[in-house]
């Protein structure tokens, strides 16, 4: 329930801001579980960058369930 509240948080933040600062966004929303400096949750982003496009990327930032397949 916490992910989903958190999620649904990024997306209308995301969604209402009147420009995407991609470095701010990494920071705010990501950097605590894919930096590179310490062991992280998640990947880090080089490695996620290397395998997505901008395109999935963006999208998993603003609906991370469209990038589950059915």
């Amino acid at each position: 329930m916490k992910i989903i509240l958190f999620c649904l948080f990024v997306f209308f933040t995301i969604l209402h801001a009147e420009k995407l600062n991609g470095k701010k966004v990494f920071e705010t929303y990501c950097w605590g579980c894919h930096h590179q400096t310490a062991v992280a949750f998640g990947p880090p982003f080089k490695e996620i960058a290397s395998k997505r496009t901008r395109e999935e990327i963006e999208a998993y930032i603003i609906s991370p369930e469209s990038m589950y397949k059915a």
